[in-house]
C-alpha cells in the first residue's frame, strides 16, 4: 500500500511537470483558436524583437454599444506581444490610435521594467477601430471602458498572473475610467499624466501655469504672448502664408486660430518641453522667426479644420464628458 501511494504521488508529480511543459511549448496561436467561442476575432502574427517571443495583430468584433450585445458590431484592434504564461499582463489602455504598437520593436516601460506580457488595445472610434455609419452617441467613456473589460475577461482564459492597466495622458485618463467602471479588472493601475478635468473648461490650469517653473522663465513666456497679440497686425499674415502653405484652414476664423494658438502656448511650453526659457523671443525677431517659434511650441495645425478631423473624437469627448482645460486671457485685456 506505501509503495502505491508513493508510486502515485511520483506520477502525479510527473504529469503535473509534463502538462506544465507542455503548456509552455504550446503554439501562443493555438492557445487563441482556444478561446471560448462567443469572441469573434481574427488574429495574424506580426514581427517582433528579441524582447517579446510572439506578437499578434487582433481584430476583435465588439458590440457598439455594451448593453445590446447582439446589436451592431465594430472591429477592435488589439496588439500582444507575448513574453512568458507566468509573467504578468501589462494592459494599455490607449485614449486614441494604436498603430504605434505594432512597431516590432515597441516595449511599453512597465513591460520592460516588469518583464511582463504586453497587450495594446486601439480606443474605439480611432484608427481601424471605428463602427460604420458611427453614431457619437456610442462614444463615452463606459463604453470604452466596457470594451476594455470584454478584452480582459477574454485574454484572462490564457493569461492568469496579475494585470496592470496602464495608459499616457489621454490614455492615461482611459486607465481610471476602465479601473473605475470595472476595479477588479486589474490588480494595479498606474497613469502617466492623468487628466481629471471637473468641467469642460477647467480652469484649475490657471494656478498651475502662474507657479510652475521660475519667475523669470514664466515672464519670457508673458512677453512673448503679449507681443503676439500686442502687434498681431505684424505677425497674422505670416501666419496666413504658413497656414496656406501647409494647406490648413479654420472655420473659427484666421484671427481668432492666431489668437488661440498664442493662448495655448503657455500651456504647450509647459507640456511639450520641445526648448528651455532662453529660446523664448522676448525681443521681437522677424515675423518668419516669431511665427515659426509659435508654430513649434503650440502648433499651427492642431485647431484647424483639418487637425480638429483628425482628432475629432478626442474634441467631441472633451466636449462632452472628459473636459478641457481653459484659457485665462485676465493678463491680456
Amino acid at each position: 500500500m506505501k509503495n502505491f501511494i508513493q508510486i502515485t504521488k511520483t506520477s502525479i508529480i510527473i504529469f503535473a511537470v509534463c502538462f506544465v511543459i507542455s503548456l509552455k511549448s504550446q503554439d501562443f496561436s493555438e492557445l487563441l483558436v482556444d478561446l471560448p467561442i462567443k469572441y469573434k476575432f481574427t488574429f495574424k502574427e506580426l514581427e517582433t524583437d528579441t524582447f517579446f517571443t510572439k506578437k499578434y495583430l487582433l481584430k476583435l468584433k465588439q458590440p457598439v454599444d455594451p448593453k445590446n450585445p447582439s446589436g451592431p458590431k465594430f472591429e477592435q484592434r488589439i496588439y500582444i506581444s507575448h513574453l512568458d504564461l507566468n509573467r504578468p499582463v501589462v494592459f494599455i489602455t490607449e485614449g486614441y490610435a494604436a498603430t504605434y504598437a505594432a512597431n516590432p520593436k515597441y516595449i511599453n516601460e512597465l513591460s520592460g521594467i516588469l518583464n511582463a506580457n504586453q497587450i495594446c488595445v486601439e480606443h474605439r472610434f480611432f484608427g481601424e477601430s471605428v463602427p460604420k455609419n458611427p453614431d457619437w452617441n456610442d462614444l463615452t467613456i463606459y463604453n470604452a471602458a466596457s470594451d476594455h473589460h470584454r478584452i480582459v475577461e477574454m485574454l484572462k482564459n490564457i493569461y492568469k498572473e496579475k494585470w496592470i492597466n496602464t495608459g499616457i495622458s489621454k490614455g492615461g485618463q482611459t486607465t481610471m475610467y476602465h479601473r473605475y467602471f470595472y476595479p477588479d479588472d486589474v490588480d494595479v493601475s498606474v497613469g502617466y499624466v492623468c487628466p481629471l478635468n471637473f468641467s469642460n473648461e477647467d480652469k484649475r490650469v490657471y494656478k498651475f501655469l502662474e507657479n510652475v517653473g521660475d519667475s523669470n522663465c514664466r515672464n519670457r513666456i508673458l512677453k512673448y504672448q503679449v507681443e503676439m497679440l500686442k502687434n498681431k497686425a505684424e505677425y497674422l499674415p505670416e501666419f496666413d502664408k504658413l497656414a496656406q502653405k501647409r494647406k490648413l484652414t479654420y472655420k473659427m476664423g484666421l484671427l481668432q486660430a492666431y489668437e488661440l494658438t498664442v493662448f495655448e502656448y503657455s500651456f504647450a511650453f509647459w507640456q511639450w518641453g520641445v526648448i528651455n526659457c532662453d529660446s523664448i523671443p522676448v525681443i521681437p525677431k522677424s515675423p518668419y522667426k516669431m511665427v515659426r517659434h509659435l508654430d513649434y511650441v503650440a502648433g499651427i495645425g492642431w485647431i484647424s479644420n483639418e487637425g480638429i478631423s483628425r482628432l475629432q473624437p478626442f474634441f467631441y469627448q472633451a466636449l462632452v464628458e472628459i473636459g478641457f482645460y481653459g484659457y485665462d486671457i485676465t493678463p491680456f485685456k
